[in-house]
């Protein structure tokens, strides 16, 4: 049975790993190993990961089998939307689930847990940022109602690529 609990700081080593195994197999194909590499020392670091769980108005979440970690969300406020959608926006940062779960429904009860916890907190909107040749996620945000409203550059290494903006009406 998958549990979905908060991320605790005797967690992050166990967050790092399951963050880079995911970010390697999802985009490691498509992306050079140079700029794979400085995306994973940047994002994935133990004190950058330890200022994210610390970070005010953030969560950080993950679904764990037994001792097994499965996946995990990250959740934060930010102003990057606010002229499109208003200020009562969170962003959904990261949705990760590792290879071993895919396919067991973890992808779902994280999402369950994003939607559930942004009501809750009284969030208009619910929006992400999704790599705009990523088609498996693309139609995993789309079966939950999630549609495209912006876009804007993000960074692998020093590749800029274009992510899709995608938002969810609370």
């Amino acid at each position: 049975m998958i549990e979905i609990r908060p991320v605790e700081f005797s967690d992050l080593s166990e967050l790092r790993r399951i963050a880079i195994e995911t970010q390697i197999s999802t985009f490691g194909e498509v992306n050079t190993r140079e700029n794979m590499a400085a995306f994973i020392a940047l994002n994935y670091n133990p004190r950058q990961l330890e200022n994210e769980l610390s970070e005010s108005g953030a969560l950080l979440t993950m679904a764990w089998e037994g001792n097994e970690p499965a996946g995990f969300i990250r959740m934060r406020l930010s102003h990057e939307v606010d002229g499109l959608l208003g200020e009562n926006t969170i962003e959904l940062q990261r949705l990760y689930v590792t290879k071993a779960f895919q396919g067991r429904k973890v992808g779902a009860l994280l999402m369950q847990h994003a939607i559930d916890y942004s009501r809750e907190k009284g969030f208009e909107w619910l929006w992400l940022g999704v790599w705009e040749h990523n088609i498996n996620a693309q139609n995993f945000y789309a079966k939950w109602g999630f549609t495209r409203f912006s876009e804007h550059t993000f960074y692998m290494g020093e590749d800029a690529q274009t992510d899709w903006l995608l938002k969810l009406r609370l």
